[in-house]
């Protein structure tokens, strides 16, 4: 190698990075819900456009080496078909549609789906506790009603002067 960086090693390391940098942030002891939920957000958001990158990502990859997949050389083998299956044509992915299909999509599909998980649990927290930390961004009437939330939540738990309380 001449000193430069394969650019699709150079993206891989870009999504790397960005991952690496937000999941330090959200192990913070010291992280605001708000920022958490945003942060797991803007992650979401960028792992669902990476989907449909995959060809971007095998052709700077293919330009930088020169293999082929091993499946692509490897004749098509016959299945013996029993009686009580349909005459429909089975699907053989080789190759770059193999990859994509029994790889790539599917390790995205389950951080996306896995975030999507993680990122709801933050947004229940966030609307339940979330004023807690904001008091002196929100007015009067919404402190009020993020404490009728909130108590009405804990209504067990919480007694019925918090929210005059919280407001003074």
């Amino acid at each position: 190698m001449t000193g430069e960086f394969p650019e699709s090693l150079n993206t891989y390391c870009m999504m790397c990075h960005r991952h690496y940098f937000r999941t330090i942030f959200l192990q913070k002891k010291t992280i605001e819900l708000r920022t958490a939920v945003d942060l797991l957000k803007s992650l979401l958001d960028f792992l669902i456009s990476q989907r449909d990158l995959f060809d971007d990502y095998e052709t700077k990859a293919n330009e930088k080496t020169d293999t082929q997949y091993s499946d692509e050389n490897q004749r098509e083998r016959k299945r013996k078909r029993h009686h009580d299956v349909g005459s429909a044509e089975e699907v053989v992915l080789r190759g770059k549609e193999k990859l994509k299909v029994d790889t790539y999509l599917p390790v995205l599909d389950m951080l996306c789906t896995e975030l999507s998980r993680r990122l709801e649990a933050y947004r229940e927290i966030n609307d339940l506790f979330g004023f807690l930390t904001d008091f002196s961004t929100k007015s009067d009437a919404e402190i009020r009603q993020a404490c009728t939330k909130f108590k009405d939540h804990y209504f067990e738990d919480i007694e019925p002067e918090f929210i005059d309380e919280m407001v003074q």
